[in-house]
């Protein structure tokens, strides 16, 4: 029986355990599912313009791997009940003393056949005169493997926008080691916090998706024109015929 060797980094245990149930049975079970359940959480406090204190938790959705036989899940996490989705950018003003700047899909997850979710896109301005944040999010060194010949997912990122600086947690602190799993960030007013959930990995072949499946994700603003080229491998001519016939219809 064929042995293979799998490292396995700390936060990435679950990735590990689905490799190694992959290649024990993947010649009997021929629908099993593929991809990394994420999850990117900010947590922290401070006091808002009256004074008082104050805590939150922000759950970023994240997204989802291919499976065999369908795309993976977009803006998902499941550590608030079973498939929880971001709050609405109203509640979130309307309790906490920030502004929301943008919050969007992350174009170009993991390529394949059935490719992989998207992530988010988050960023707030700072109004509180101090903020002091943590963060546990995975993905933030190792992105999420492909399957069956499916391209890897994205990586989580966290930056700070200060004076128009873009910073990584370990820079604006030294005692931080690690890019999305940190704890004491301290922010004042003014700063943006940016935060881009990982994307999940494919699921075979990018080449062998639907012509039509590329298109439409294409239109969508779901990938680029550059992925769906040089991923997907459609021609400019298809994309060009698309568009005419998108504009006449």
């Amino acid at each position: 029986m064929e042995r293979r060797q799998v490292q396995c980094p700390v936060f990435d245990v679950d990735q590990c355990v689905s490799l190694i149930a992959e290649n024990a049975i993947a010649k009997q079970v021929q629908s099993c599912i593929t991809g990394d359940i994420e999850v990117s959480a900010i947590t922290g406090g401070g006091r808002d313009e009256f004074g008082d204190p104050f805590i939150f938790i922000l759950w970023e959705g994240c997204g989802w791997g291919g499976h065999i036989d369908r795309d993976g899940h977009s803006a998902i996490t499941t550590w608030v009940g079973v498939g929880s989705r971001t709050s609405p950018a109203e509640v979130l003003e309307t309790r906490y003393p920030w502004r929301v700047l943008r919050h969007a899909l992350r174009t170009d997850p993991g390529e394949g056949r059935q490719r992989g979710g998207l992530g988010c896109i988050a960023e707030y301005e700072i109004l509180a005169e101090r903020l002091e944040i943590s963060c546990i999010a995975n993905r933030g060194r190792v992105p999420p493997a492909g399957r069956a010949g499916g391209n890897q997912g994205q990586l989580a990122e966290v930056r700070v926008i200060r004076d128009g600086v873009e910073y990584t947690p370990m820079e604006l602190q030294p005692s931080i080691v690690c890019p999305t799993r940190f704890s004491g960030l301290i922010l004042t007013k003014g700063d943006r916090l940016s935060i881009r959930s990982p994307g999940g990995a494919g699921y075979g072949d990018p080449r062998e998706r639907e012509r039509e499946q590329v298109l439409s994700d294409l239109r969508a603003g779901y990938i680029s024109e550059a992925a769906a080229i040089g991923k997907y491998g459609l021609s400019a001519d298809e994309i060009s015929r698309s568009a005419a016939g998108d504009a006449q219809s």
